[in-house]
């Protein structure tokens, strides 16, 4: 994990050295430092997925699938893009988000892969398992990786974050929607899975259940 571009958005890759492959989540910028990184691991991509598809969350997707055309596993052919269909709208309208911010706009590829709610995205032996938590955009999805002897790792993009859950004052945003989603998808894990936020630092469930002042009324844990 480490901060990518302006709004400083975490990358996340999920390498798997022995196959060289990796799925790299929510490339928003920086591409040589993502290039670099996968170089020292070895890998290359296989799919390029996000959690939403907000500008920040993407700047650097269609040049970091193109780091795949190389590998075996995908016979030559760039990485698969990833994304909720309910974002859709959003990924279109890439240069609209740029113009509303005043940057500059991402090339941008067509997805060429419609993730849904309890997806398993392959990593190898293992995989990402799709959760679909609309409420900072239509489509916001959050990853969650099992991890055998470690306990579960949540990349849960704009939804939830250390102390704070998303946004919902944007395009497509929901706040009663946002809640309800956090509450089916996350609050239910293990206290012991760790969260990596689209933006700032980590932060556990069991630590959100009890003091996210966001969440202190929506499940019962948190009264405790």
């Amino acid at each position: 994990m480490f901060p990518v571009g302006l709004l400083r958005c975490n990358c996340v890759i999920i390498a798997h050295p022995s196959s060289r492959t990796a799925i790299v989540v929510d490339p928003g910028g920086d591409l040589p430092r993502i290039r670099s990184v996968l170089q020292e691991l070895g890998v290359q991509p296989t799919q390029v997925v996000h959690t939403h598809a907000h500008i920040d969350h993407l700047g650097a997707s269609a040049a970091v699938a193109a780091l795949g055309e190389h590998s075996e596993a995908l016979g030559g052919q760039g990485a698969l893009l990833g994304l909720h269909r309910g974002d859709a709208w959003l990924w279109d309208n890439v240069r609209l988000q740029a113009e509303s911010f005043g940057m500059e706009t991402p090339v941008t590829l067509p997805i060429t892969h419609w993730i849904e709610h309890h997806e398993r995205l392959p990593l190898a032996q293992t995989h990402l398992q799709v959760l679909h938590t609309p409420g900072h955009t239509p489509g916001s999805c959050c990853f969650l990786l099992a991890r055998e002897g470690e306990p579960p790792l949540v990349l849960s993009g704009d939804t939830i974050f250390n102390g704070s859950v998303g946004r919902t004052d944007l395009w497509g945003g929901d706040r009663e929607r946002l809640v309800q989603s956090i509450s089916d998808n996350l609050l239910c894990l293990d206290e012991a899975s760790q969260v990596i936020p689209g933006h700032g630092p980590p932060t556990t469930i069991g630590r959100e259940v009890r003091f996210n002042p966001y969440l202190e009324r929506h499940h019962p844990r948190a009264q405790g």
